[in-house]
């Protein structure tokens, strides 16, 4: 995300999630969104 800052404000830590396609652009993007918020593989 260039050094961007995400949109999103979700407290997900602890939490798994699963993205398929994460080789894609949008996939790579939602993961490191989702690893910022706390999420976990």
């Amino acid at each position: 995300m260039n050094g961007e800052k995400s949109g999103l404000n979700l407290d997900l830590t602890g939490k798994v999630c699963v993205v398929t396609g994460a080789t894609g652009d949008l996939g790579r993007v939602m993961t490191r969104t989702l690893a910022r918020c706390g999420c976990r593989n």
